[in-house]
This record gives structure tokens, sequence and C-alpha cells, in this order.
């Protein structure tokens, strides 16, 4: 029979090995340590990028200045990976790159820089949809402080301020140290336009791979919510409901929607433009305008 192609053979793979051992126990408290994974696998990024634009090491004299970057080469050297395997996982990863690369500049003239940054804005919209996690993410600062209910609030509100405070921190410096190391020349994925040979880099890729998989089950503990809630499955569901959420049949149902999407970038941008804005702009506005006898007046100070 006709052979499984690489790149789903990738997928399955690491759906079994790393990401069915990560989402055996979703809860919020399971998942404290790959969070601070995430987190610290993000910072090294944002690191790495620093030091490279700091030292020159790209720009005019540098040690990498004319040096090609292979990022498929450097998963080869860095992760031990077969090449076929490493080039799947590049192009599988390689998102947005047509979007917000070089035609956001080469088709300025024919409106292509309006549709590229109206694509690259629902791309970013993405990452900032983490409004499944803040029930249980309230229930459990609640739960593990005492004090006065406003006391409480307020270390919730500090918690999610936080939160999205280093996350625009962390994108606001990733994105300015890659245009200002490449220039124009910045792809979507940026750290395409780093050498094959430059071992940061490499131990930058390494981390965004770390960073993608320790972030998967907070996504699954959001679509796992999602469902129950749609399917009215209640707190303690019955057993033959149990299965519809069953971790393992989601991850594997992800991994045939993820072997059967090649086209990332558009997946995203439409996910962004459609459900991303609707969740982040349009649902709370909404939520607010239909509560009734809310004053206008108190909208400002009332917690939705």
């Amino acid at each position: 029979g006709p052979e499984l192609p690489i790149r789903a053979m990738a997928i399955f793979a690491i759906s079994g090995g790393a990401l069915w051992p990560m989402c055996r126990k979703l809860e919020l408290g399971a998942m404290e340590w790959t969070s601070v994974v995430g987190v610290l696998s993000t910072v090294l990024t944002a690191g790495v990028m620093v030091t490279r634009l700091i030292d020159g090491s790209y720009a005019d004299g540098g040690a990498f200045h004319t040096t090609k970057a292979e990022p498929a080469a450097a998963l080869v050297d860095a992760a031990g990976l077969p090449a076929d395997t490493a080039s799947a996982l590049v192009d599988a990863a390689n998102v947005g790159a047509s979007a917000a690369g070089t035609e956001l500049v080469s088709g300025a003239g024919d409106g292509g820089a309006a549709v590229a940054l109206l694509t690259f804005v629902s791309m970013l919209v993405n990452s900032y949809l983490c409004h499944q996690s803040a029930p249980k993410l309230g229930r459990t600062v609640d739960e593990s402080l005492t004090g006065s209910r406003a006391s409480r609030e307020q270390a919730f509100d500090v918690v999610v301020a936080g939160g999205f405070g280093l996350s625009s921190a962390l994108y606001a410096i990733v994105a300015a140290c890659g245009f200002l190391t490449f220039g124009r020349a910045c792809g979507g994925n940026v750290l395409d336009g780093y050498a094959a040979d430059d071992p940061l880099a490499a131990c930058a890729r390494v981390a965004v791979a770390v960073c993608s998989l320790t972030s998967f089950p907070q996504m699954l503990l959001g679509l796992q919510d999602g469902l129950r809630d749609l399917l009215e499955l209640g707190a303690k569901p019955s057993d033959k409901a149990r299965f519809v959420l069953e971790p393992a049949l989601l991850i594997a149902l992800v991994a045939v929607l993820a072997s059967a999407c090649t086209d990332l970038a558009s997946f995203i941008a439409f996910n962004g433009a459609v459900f991303g804005l609707l969740i982040t702009l349009g649902l709370p506005a909404m939520m607010v305008m239909g509560r009734p006898g809310l004053a206008t007046a108190a909208m400002s100070t009332s917690r939705i």
C-alpha cells in the first residue's frame, strides 16, 4: 500500500511520544511544570535574538553575515533528527512566512501590503487566546488564597496583568530584534534567518519546539472544556459521554487534522480573523451590552 508521508509520521510520533504523556492529566495544577518550561523556552529564544543583535553577528562584517540559514540542517545537528523528518518539521512550523515576510513590501503597490498586514494582525490575535483557562485559573487563585473577596479578585487581576504583560513584552522584543537584525529580509519564521551553524540559533530552535509542545496541554484542556459545555455533559459525565472527552481521542483527532492541513498560515490567519477577533473583541462587548440593568456609567467598574 502507499507509504505514510514523513510529515504525518512525525506528527503521529510526536503526538504519541510527547503530547500524550503530558496530557494524561488535564488539570491546571498538573500543568505547572509545562508552563514554567514553556515560559523559560520563550525567554531563552528572546535572549538569543537580543544577544545576536547586540554582538552584530549578522551585521556587515559579522561572523554569520553571509551564511545562508538552513533550519532543517540545524535540527539535524541539534536534535539528531533524520534529514527528511527535520525538513518536514520545519515546513510544518514555518507558518506565515509569505504573509509577514517579503511580500509585505513587494506587494505594497497593488494593495498587497494591506492584505498582508490584515493577515498578520489576524495571526497576532491568536497570541492572546487563553480565555478558556480564565475560569479555572480564577477558581485556583480564589481557592489558594485567604482574605476578602476583593483581595482575591485583586490577586487574580495581578496574575492576568502579569501574564499578558510578559507575553506582550516578549512578542515586542522578538519582533523588534528580528527586524533590526535582518531588516526587510526578515521572514515570517524569524529563526529561518539565522545560520545553520550558529549554536545559539540552534538552541533557540529547540527551545521553540519545546515551547510548542509544553503549551499544547492548556489548549487541549480548552478543547475538552468547550466540548463538555457544547454537549452539555456536566461536571460528572457518564462513562459513554466521558469517552468523547478522553485526551487520547482528542489528541488523535488533532493529529489527523494536522496531517491533513498543510497550509498552516492560511488556517491560523482564518482562525484569528474569525474566532480570535470574535473572542477577544466581539463577545466581551456583547456580554457587557447584554447584561440587564447595567448602567453605562457602571461599565468601567463592574466585573464581567
